[in-house]
């Protein structure tokens, strides 16, 4: 069926892709997401981007933010991120977003937890940010990134290499708008 030209249906949803790397594992300097689109070894829970580095044609995405989500991290690791990644939105060839990745809250997820024993506390931090929506790094309105349909973009977070602790599971998402075709 085809698309009904100029006209698009808007949803407030995110673009997502998740970076996942084993237990004593060294990180690559450059991680790049939004490079592999959903496959089968690449399922729907790890990715929504069909595409390699790109959305449909027919289709924008108006960013309003950008946010990285440790899941069932160690935090050894999250802080390992902090101090050694910088995290950058990049639009063809233009870096729109650039700082380090601990200004890029996740604004889901759990907060933290205390496990408590008789003879001792232990405190852990498990996410980037409180667990709300409205607790990511968003941009005003005017300052609005927009993506249209075939232009190329990517996160990449580029810094020092470390050798994991745990198992690294790391979402970004990029908050926004995304318009598709319709039918």
């Amino acid at each position: 069926m085809p698309y009904m030209p100029d006209v698009r249906d808007a949803q407030q949803t995110p673009l997502f892709d998740t970076y996942q790397l084993a237990a004593n594992q060294s990180t690559p300097r450059t991680i790049i997401f939004f490079a592999e689109p959903e496959s089968p070894t690449k399922g729907p829970w790890l990715t929504n981007l069909k595409r390699a580095y790109q959305i449909d044609n027919n289709q924008k995405f108006t960013c309003f933010g950008m946010g990285f989500m440790p899941i069932d991290m160690h935090e050894t690791d999250i802080l390992n991120f902090y101090k050694n990644y910088v995290a950058r939105l990049i639009v063809g060839q233009k870096a729109y977003l650039e700082a380090p990745l601990e200004h890029f809250p996740g604004g889901g997820g759990i907060s933290g937890t205390a496990a408590t024993t008789a003879t001792s506390t232990t405190i852990r931090q498990w996410s980037n940010g409180i667990p709300s929506p409205q607790a990511v790094q968003a941009l005003a309105p005017d300052y609005a990134i927009e993506i249209a349909g075939g232009d190329t973009f990517r996160v990449e977070l580029v810094g020092n290499s470390f050798t994991s602790t745990a198992a690294i599971f790391l979402r970004c998402y990029l908050f926004g708008v995304y318009e598709k075709g319709v039918q």
